[in-house]
């Protein structure tokens, strides 16, 4: 009876952990597809806004360059 009682709860154990590790691995693989999807966005907002600034600058620097001659002494 003990020997019985002893394998069915190792049994139950063994299942319990795999549904266990099941459920954290679809924790693991929702959250990485929403840590990747967040990712990529955050890519494309710094590249739109790095792509603004340095066209920013360089339209203020070409300004400055032509206004340069118009400085008298």
């Amino acid at each position: 009876m003990k020997e019985e009682q002893d394998l069915f709860a190792k049994k139950l154990g063994k299942e319990w952990e795999s549904k266990e590790s099941c459920s954290m691995n679809e924790k693991i693989y929702k959250m990485m597809g929403n840590i990747g999807g967040s990712s990529i966005a955050m890519g494309v907002i710094v590249l739109v806004v790095g792509a603004a600034t340095g066209i920013m600058m360089i339209i203020n620097g070409a300004r400055l360059l032509g206004k340069r001659g118009e400085i008298t002494f």
